[in-house]
């Protein structure tokens, strides 16, 4: 059996905003919502922070997922992350679109 997450890595440039625009086929987005958690590592139960339409990290419109952050909430990334990306559609199934390492590009300007 093989996974179809797909990977993907993201690069934070710590101290700058960060704007992630995914394309998503094969789905209706219309109503879905979407949640993203990143982690130390995939064991660790501590949350190091959440994205989420919820909280407005991440939009949905027709079918692109945009995830973002304010360059003050990167500047807090100081190590490597992990994440992944479930979207919820409206007739509530779960998806598992993305996955993988967060990793940090650090600032030397602050």
């Amino acid at each position: 059996m093989t996974c179809t997450t797909v990977p993907y890595n993201i690069c934070v440039e710590q101290g700058a905003d960060l704007s992630i625009p995914i394309t998503v086929n094969g789905l209706i987005l219309t109503g879905a919502t979407a949640e993203m958690d990143i982690r130390e590592a995939v064991t660790s139960p501590t949350v190091f922070m959440t994205l989420s339409t919820d909280n407005g990290k991440i939009s949905i419109v027709d079918n692109l997922i945009t995830l973002s952050l304010t360059s003050l909430e990167t500047a807090t990334f100081t190590r490597p992350y992990v994440y992944d990306l479930f979207v919820t559609t409206q007739d509530t199934k779960k998806y598992k679109l993305l996955k993988g390492r967060v990793v940090v590009d650090p600032s030397v300007t602050r």
